[in-house]
Order: C-alpha cells, then sequence, then structure tokens
C-alpha cells in the first residue's frame, strides 16, 4: 500500500507544540460525524483542519480529505464528504481573510439528482 502525504491546512499554526497537539488529538479522536447532525443544527466553529487520509468506508480503500470543525463547545467535528472538503477549504481561507476567532456554521442536507445524502455548510 502507498503511504499518503498527510499534508495539513488549518486555520491555526500546525508548526506550534499546541497547533500539532491539536491535529493529534483530531486524527485520533472519531469525534462527532456531521452525518449525524440535523438539518439547521449550529456549530461555533473556532478552527478548521483539513488533511488527507484512506478510508474504506465506501468498500474499496479510497484516499479522502478529512475535515474537522473544532467547536467552540470543545467537541471536534469531522467528515469525509467532497462537499464538506470543499466547504472546509473555503472556511479556512475566510478565518484568515477574515481575521476572526470563529464563526457560525449552520449545517444543511441535501439529495443529490442521483437521490444520495448530502452534507454543506452555511455561515449564519
Amino acid at each position: 500500500m502507498t503511504a499518503i502525504s498527510k499534508e495539513v491546512k488549518a486555520t491555526f499554526d500546525t508548526t506550534t507544540t499546541e497547533g500539532k497537539i491539536r491535529i493529534f488529538n483530531a486524527q485520533q479522536s472519531s469525534g462527532v460525524s456531521l452525518k449525524t447532525l440535523q438539518t439547521g443544527q449550529g456549530i461555533e466553529v473556532e478552527a478548521v483542519l483539513q488533511y488527507q487520509d484512506v478510508t474504506e468506508e465506501y468498500g474499496a480503500p479510497q484516499e479522502v480529505t478529512i475535515t474537522v470543525l473544532y467547536g467552540t463547545d470543545g467537541v471536534l467535528y469531522s467528515s469525509i464528504s467532497n462537499s464538506v472538503a470543499d466547504a472546509g477549504a473555503n472556511l479556512i481561507d475566510l478565518f484568515a481573510e477574515l481575521g476572526v476567532d470563529s464563526l457560525p456554521i449552520t449545517i444543511q442536507r441535501n439529495k443529490s439528482k442521483s437521490d444520495r445524502d448530502f452534507i454543506t455548510l452555511s455561515i449564519g
């Protein structure tokens, strides 16, 4: 099996001891899966982390982007969804651009044309 590059993107400094501990804890903890949350449920998010890993959740092993939302309540919320990964990448940029300490994120559950459930994130 090929080793996966653990490239990390985050809203916090990943080179400090605190940052490395936050990454380690996120990678070792399953946290709360975003797919268990209901439409309209809100999370006050203080940080976002993304990294690559391999999952077998859909059968064969495949590389995915794991997105972790750090709630101000101390809970880690995670997802391997592509739509959440896209939103997470945008959130990382937005945190830097706005210079904010946290953002109110709302969970939206949707159906694709092929009738599959997927999650999107909105601010507010």
